[in-house]
């Protein structure tokens, strides 16, 4: 008896010692039943270890017929024979509020899985099975998301209909419910930048944006459109969207005579994680010294192949912009004056994260300097604006994906 007992004692502290000793770090992929409920949910957990035997991470949950989504930020920590995880915050969408759930998983080595009960307050509670196919190598790339906020810098295109060009648009929404607006033209006006208001529609996670007034303008006989719209939030893969039609009044031209002909407008910043942020961090060490400029990655494209054609044109008003553009630290284009004739580099990508950076030379008449990118990589090409200035240097994050 004494024996035995023993025995069950030693096993049940050696599965505890194994878990606690094994890193769960990683991504995690499973289903999740609900009683009462016939809809099954898939569950994709990333956990980063925070040290202190606990972890920190993302989840996101669908329905299997991926009607219904969402995103929650969460804590883990080791417990007795498995692993205990907390969502703490439900980061998207706003409405409607999904079961915060506490989740008591056992740990089965032999299947490398962890599978138990959830409760939530408030909600009918049910069952959880995650797997990690084959042990945790040092080759998986741990994506814990940062949280994400409507505050902060968006970047994009404003249309218009009736003129056929576009408006570099950007966005930096403050807290309060406070910011500014920069708009450049691709053709008359040069650029200005606009005070504004903004607030959130909780039940469909949409934003009210009011302009209020401009504040600074290139061109001072140049009447720029005081615009309104309600922008609809959508998350991708690797960026977040804000879009939406608008409608707007001349500024100090009230009346009809005054009403602008509306348009369209297209914001996105990019879904940046804690492993790109430290990437980021350490690009930016390399690249400072150098130049004496921060860097400020706007967005992240994904390309699947190695060989790429960037193409760069001046999409506003051709002014004498200068540009350097690197990609990696190596130089693609040295002190190159922008035109309204695309130019195409062909590059080759040597890593599965790179970043393409613009800096500034000269900004001409107008600053800062705005340039359309497209990058090619022989399937499809994807267009953006980037922007530069003498204090800061914009950067695209391009990902190689399904690289060997």
């Amino acid at each position: 008896m004494l024996l035995t007992t023993f025995l069950f004692l030693l096993a049940t502290m050696t599965r505890i010692t194994v878990l606690a000793a094994q890193d769960l770090s990683g991504r995690w992929e499973g289903i999740i039943f609900q009683e009462g409920r016939k809809d099954t949910f898939s569950y994709v957990l990333s956990l980063e270890d925070s040290g202190n035997n606990t972890y920190q991470g993302l989840a996101t949950s669908k329905k299997i017929n991926g009607s219904d989504s969402a995103a929650f930020q969460l804590m883990a920590f080791p417990d007795g024979e498995g692993l205990a995880i907390q969502e703490l915050e439900q980061l998207f969408p706003l409405k409607p509020r999904w079961c915060l759930k506490y989740a008591k998983l056992t740990w089965t080595p032999a299947d490398y899985a962890l599978e138990g009960t959830w409760t939530a307050e408030g909600c009918s509670p049910g069952i959880m099975q995650l797997s990690q196919p084959g042990l945790k190598t040092d080759t998986v790339v741990v994506e814990v998301p940062v949280p994400f906020s409507f505050e902060g810098a968006w970047t994009g295109v404003v249309s218009q209909s009736d003129r056929d060009y576009g408006f570099y648009y950007a966005l930096d929404l403050a807290g309060e419910g406070s910011g500014t607006s920069y708009i450049v033209s691709e053709d008359n006006g040069g650029d200005a930048t606009h005070a504004l208001e903004w607030q959130l529609t909780e039940a469909d996670s949409s934003v009210i944006l009011k302009e209020l007034e401009v504040i600074k303008k290139n061109d001072p006989n140049w009447k720029w459109c005081i615009k309104e719209a309600k922008l609809a939030l959508k998350k991708e893969s690797h960026r977040y969207v804000l879009t939406g039609n608008w409608s707007g009044q001349l500024e100090n031209t009230p009346g009809p005579s005054g009403i602008c002909a509306p348009g369209k407008v297209t914001l996105e910043k990019p879904v940046l994680s804690k492993t790109i942020e430290k990437v980021i961090a350490g690009v930016q060490e390399d690249y400072k010294p150098d130049h004496e400029r921060r860097i400020k990655v706007s967005h992240i494209l994904e390309v699947e192949s190695d060989q790429l054609y960037i193409r760069v044109w001046d999409n506003g008003t051709v002014d004498g912009d200068i540009i350097t553009i690197f990609l990696n630290g190596e130089e693609v284009a040295y002190q190159y004056r922008v035109s309204k004739t695309k130019r195409n580099f062909p590059v080759t990508l040597d890593k599965a994260t790179n970043f393409l950076i613009l800096h500034a030379d000269d900004l001409g008449e107008v600053s800062p300097n705005t340039v359309g990118v497209a990058i090619d990589d022989g399937k499809r090409e994807q267009v953006i604006i980037m922007s530069s200035n003498l204090s800061e240097s914009g950067a695209v994050l391009i990902r190689q994906i399904n690289r060997n």
